[in-house]
């Protein structure tokens, strides 16, 4: 099977995880986090999403703090099945 792995986000950063899995048959959101640190750094999610969302058919959160799952939402018009991995601890 081959597989491609692309980085969109928490890359020379902290914030932000958004990362995306394609085979030839599904692609997979890894994460969905909002990109905090500042004025500069956080304007970033007012741009347009990285991703075309039609091709998305499922994201994996592996916690439920903003930095992972902060762009999830009506906001940005993304709807699709998500799978949280794990309780996030403190919920």
């Amino acid at each position: 099977m081959t597989y491609t792995l692309q980085f969109f986000g928490a890359t020379e950063q902290v914030t932000g995880s958004l990362y995306l899995l394609r085979t030839a048959e599904h692609t997979v959101m890894l994460e969905c986090g909002l990109i905090q640190g500042g004025r500069a750094a956080e304007a970033r999610n007012q741009g347009p999403f990285p991703v075309t969302v039609d091709e998305i058919d499922v994201v994996v959160i592996r916690g439920a703090h903003f930095d992972h799952s902060g762009r999830i939402g009506p906001a940005n018009a993304i709807e699709f099945p998500v799978i949280q991995c794990a309780e996030t601890p403190g919920e």
